[in-house]
Parts: C-alpha cells; structure tokens; sequence
C-alpha cells in the first residue's frame, strides 16, 4: 500500500459531517505541515484550512480545492462520496510541492468544508479575500463512478447544475374536523401547489435542462378531531444555469403567494441549500484538453451536465476556472450509495494530472 493510500484510508476512519470536520481538518494541517507550506490559514470554525507555496514574485495563485466532508448514514458520517480521496489527492499534491525547484509558481491548496451543504465555498472565499490573496484561476475535481478508470471528465459551459431547496409554508386556522367551515384549512392551496408543480416539469419555462422534485409535504398531524391550519411542502429544484433556477423559483413563489391570496391564507417561503452553477471557463478549459492530449491522458468530453451540485461554483463566480471528473470504474458504486468506498487506484493518476496544470 502506498503511503498515499494509507492517508486516504485514515481520513476515512476521521469521516466527519459538514461543519464538524475539526479532526479532519487536524489531520490535514499536521500533515501539511511537513511540507514547510508558506501559510496556512484556517477558518474560524478551525473546520478547513488553507496553505500557500509561494515561489514567485508575482502575487497571484493557481488555486486547487479539495471538500473534506462526507455524509450522514445510519446515525453517524460515512465517506461515501469519496471526499477523504480527494483531500488525499490534495495532500499527495502538497508532497510535490514542498520541491521548491520542481515548480515556478504559486500554489494556494484549498481544503474546504461543508460542501455538502453548499455553504463551505463561501466560507474559504472569504478567507482568501480577507487575507488578501489573489487567485488567478481555480481547478476543482470529482471522482466519477460509471465513467473508465482513470479517465478525465471534461464539460465546456455547465459541468454540474445549480440547485436548491424551496420550502412552501401555508397557515390558516385551526378548527374541529366536524366544522371546517369554521376554521380555514389550507388543503385546497396544497393540493393545488402539487398539482402545478408537477404540470410545471411538464411544460418548458426555460430552454436549457431543468426538474423539480416535490421531497416533502405535510398537511396538519393524524388526529381525526382537527381541521389542520398547516401546509408544508418541500420541492428540490436543479436546472443547468442558475439564471433558470431564478426562473423556476419565482414561478412557484408566485404561484403559492396567489393561491394564499386567493384562499386567506398566510404564506412564507424560505430557499435551502442553494448551489449556484458550476461554469467552466471556456479558454482555460481548451487550455486542458491541449495538456491532457500532450501528456497522453486520456479524456471523456461529456455532452450534458450532470444533475447534481457542487458547491464549486462559487469559485467560479469569483475566478476563471475548470471543474473536471476522475472516472472511478464503469463498475463502481455510485456516490453515496452504501457499498461505495472511494477508488485508490485512481489516487497517483488525479495528483499526476494536477501536477501538469502547474507551470502551464
């Protein structure tokens, strides 16, 4: 077993939820350390960290990021993205990057946290800015199952969707279930909502991809005497560009704010998990495939994004950047699926094509 590898398998064993990754993250900044990193920056959480390679006068970075959160499963957190190889990745990086004279530039290793949730990128930017760190672009990765082993995902434009939660709260008022008509129960705005949502997927408001997924919905509690005055409904929405996800958001907002109207009801609405587009930049990107194509590595060019998020695309908001996939195995356990375990064959492949983007 390489050493590499036994570091993917302990920060497996360190698997901490998004918000918590403070062992993890000590782990990190030990390692690190050995590497004699310029700086290292860590939140105020202590949950990730940042360190800086300098080796040029110039003051911008190449900027790398790695997520160190995993995932909650059966009452506890599991690494079942793969998030503990890719942080593995970034320190196999890291173990380049103490050779002072193998590179020109400066490197700035990201180590974020809670990207499961979408709210970690934010939080590593606003240590970057408030440290006055300039970052000239921004590379990201994913490893992929269902894609060859090895091979490298490309997407031009899109490379994975923005998304968010939208929770939909009607109050009325509460009456007994033998006088409704003295109460306002919210059923009819409920069943309406549904309804809307669901001729919504059917209809094209927008041109590119986009779905909704109604994941919750509540209407009063199992008592047989009570009329409820309570509707909740949850919908997950994903579309290709965030534009769209405005769009989409909007009509059902307006949607329930007529039909709150129309039946007396109170209405409040609250956007959860929001996760913006993730973009690539489209020279840097051509700029890519020309030094896979150089270093024979092989490369996939998908045709459509992928319909999860990633919380990358904040980076990208702020940098030019590219986000690209590492094929797991066409066999392999999907993400988050139980019997998926990370690939630590593909671990010295990823650190190799990082290692190429540097100095090019």
């Amino acid at each position: 077993m390489s050493g590499i590898n036994r570091v993917r398998q302990e920060l497996h064993e360190l698997a901490e939820l998004s918000g918590n990754e403070i062992k993890t993250s000590s782990y990190i900044l030990s390692y690190i350390s050995k590497n004699k990193p310029d700086l290292i920056l860590q939140d105020e959480s202590k949950c990730g960290l940042i360190a800086l390679f300098k080796n040029s006068p110039d003051k911008s970075f190449i900027a790398f990021r790695a997520d160190i959160d995993a995932i909650p499963f059966n009452n506890q957190a599991e690494h079942l993205c793969g998030h503990d190889g890719h942080t593995a990745i970034l320190l196999g990086l890291s173990d380049f990057l103490k050779n002072r004279e193998f590179f020109k530039e400066n490197i700035v290793l990201i180590f974020q946290p809670s990207e499961e949730t979408g709210q970690g990128a934010l939080k590593m930017l606003k240590l970057l800015e408030s440290n006055h760190i300039m970052v000239e672009k921004i590379y990201g990765f994913h490893n992929l199952p269902g894609f060859k082993e090895n091979d490298i995902i490309i997407k031009n434009n899109t490379f994975a969707c923005a998304s968010n939660g939208l929770k939909v709260s009607f109050k009325g008022i509460l009456s007994h279930a033998s006088e409704p008509e003295k109460g306002n129960n919210p059923v009819q705005a409920f069943n309406r909502l549904i309804a809307y949502v669901i001729e919504l997927n059917r209809q094209a408001p927008v041109e590119d991809y986009y779905l909704i997924t109604t994941v919750y919905a509540k209407l009063g509690d199992l008592n047989f005497g009570i009329s409820p005055d309570q509707a909740v409904l949850g919908f997950t929405i994903r579309s290709a560009f965030s534009s769209d996800l405005d769009i989409i958001n909007d009509l059902i907002i307006n949607y329930s704010r007529l039909l709150a109207v129309e039946y007396g009801l109170e209405f409040s609405y609250e956007l959860i998990d929001e996760f913006p587009d993730t973009v690539n930049d489209s020279d840097l990107l051509m700029q890519f495939k020309s030094l896979l194509a150089a270093n024979r590595i092989d490369f996939h060019e998908i045709e459509e994004a992928f319909r999860w998020s990633e919380d990358f695309g904040h980076y990208l908001n702020h940098y030019p950047g590219v986000f690209f996939g590492i094929g797991s195995g066409t066999d392999h356990p999907n993400l988050h699926n139980p019997k998926y375990q990370f690939n630590d064959m593909i671990i010295e492949k990823a650190i190799s094509v990082l290692r190429i983007l540097i100095d090019n």
